[in-house]
């Protein structure tokens, strides 16, 4: 009797230890995606977005309206570009990690376009980079004034990566081994 009491206490512990606390985990885990404070995860419209349905750029209705009313068309891209602003945000303010994962993907987007542009239209290619040029410098022409500090920083980078570049032509060793001390500069070495 005492030998089937302990069995059935035994067997009560391991399931309260090992099994039990499966299913509770099971049940608070919401998927990828989803966000946490809604009542019932998953259900309902979260930010301009249902579920199961993408309401963004339409590319024929777009080049269909550029062409009958290019006014209209200027207005809805500003709208839409507004909206992406305010969403891209709320998710930095709301969710970083996401929105440097999500703003990775637009900037190799922007990468892979370019070129693209570079190889097809070398042309075109040339003036948008004279363009993004000019307005650079007016920014900083702009920051000149109203930011002194942040312009020094800026310039200081500037040059740091001149002599990088100028270091990786000339003394290959030298440079590994202060890419290696400036793990951030290696992104712009490419141009």
């Amino acid at each position: 009797m005492k030998t089937k009491i302990n069995a059935m206490l035994v067997n009560a512990a391991i399931l309260t230890l090992f099994i039990l606390p499966g299913f509770s985990f099971a049940n608070t885990q919401v998927p990828p995606g989803i966000s946490e404070k809604e009542e019932t995860p998953g259900e309902g419209l979260r930010k301009g977005w249902e579920v199961g349905k993408y309401k963004g750029w339409n590319k024929e209705d777009l080049l269909k309206l550029k062409k009958e009313n290019p006014e209209r068309f200027k207005e809805t891209v500003k709208e839409k570009t507004e909206q992406i602003r305010k969403r891209l945000e709320e998710l930095k303010q709301g969710d970083p990690e996401r929105y440097h994962r999500v703003m990775q993907k637009v900037r190799q987007r922007r990468l892979v376009g370019l070129e693209r542009l570079r190889k097809e239209d070398p042309e075109k290619f040339k003036g948008l980079m004279q363009k993004r040029r000019e307005n650079f410098q007016q920014r900083l022409e702009k920051l000149k004034t109203e930011n002194p500090e942040e312009y020094k920083r800026i310039m200081e980078h500037k040059k740091k990566m001149q002599e990088m570049r100028r270091l990786r032509k000339g003394y290959p060793r030298r440079f590994q081994e202060d890419l290696e001390e400036n793990p951030g500069l290696h992104r712009g070495l490419n141009k």
